[in-house]
């Protein structure tokens, strides 16, 4: 092996990284100013040295395209993909999202390919809690119904022209019944349920 650029060692303590000092026996060189320590689960992180210089302490970095945090919580890596979801987004608003000529099915299947891959990437070595859930859920809806172009306004009108001469105490039951829904919702929501209508959405918009 000529080059190994970008590796991660772990260990359980810091008496198993102290073969990090006899790498030049066997050929192996560690660039030190390239070299970063973190200690997951402790109070403070032991000092490491390698050929009597000490490593830096970081508190998270990125290992191949992932954000590991010394904290074990993925509210770092879930606030990257959601902001790098969001650049995506941003980007294709005048060619794809503003484009009159596209059709819906062909916009799903954009933000399918391009922006929910980047939200969801290495999404499969998650172990979500349920806010970190809601959170990555959130952001999905706000994006379909940014390119559906479907506003708040919309919701408030549907509700209105059900009851338009409902009285306080309807409208609070109302309110009532929508924070119950909310409530027995799966933790993980899609946009197949419509319960109001009972029509399920097109498949174009569903995604596993």
């Amino acid at each position: 092996m000529a080059l190994a650029d970008n590796a991660a060692v772990t260990a359980l303590s810091a008496e198993d990284l102290q073969w990090l000092n006899g790498c030049q026996a066997f050929g192996l060189t560690i660039t030190v100013k390239k070299t970063h320590f973190m200690g997951q689960g402790v109070d403070s992180p032991p000092d490491i040295g390698i050929s009597g210089y000490k490593l830096e302490v970081v508190h998270d970095f990125v290992y191949q395209g992932s954000t590991i945090s010394d904290s074990l919580s993925l509210d770092t890596e879930l606030n990257k993909r959601i902001g790098k979801a969001s650049t995506t987004m941003s980007r294709l608003t005048k060619r794809v999202w503003a484009n009159n000529k596209l059709t819906e099915h062909t916009k799903i299947q954009v933000y399918r390919a391009c922006v929910l891959s980047t939200l969801l990437y290495s999404s499969e070595s998650w172990t979500l809690h349920t806010h970190q859930e809601r959170q990555l859920n959130a952001y999905h809806m706000h994006c379909l119904r940014y390119i559906l172009d479907i506003t708040l306004q919309d919701k408030v009108d549907s509700i209105l022209a059900e009851s338009p001469d409902s009285s306080p105490d309807e409208e609070h039951e109302v309110k009532e019944a929508e924070a119950t829904e909310r409530e027995e919702r799966p933790r993980v929501q899609t946009p197949m349920d419509t319960p109001k209508s009972g029509v399920k959405a097109p498949e174009y918009l569903q995604y596993d």
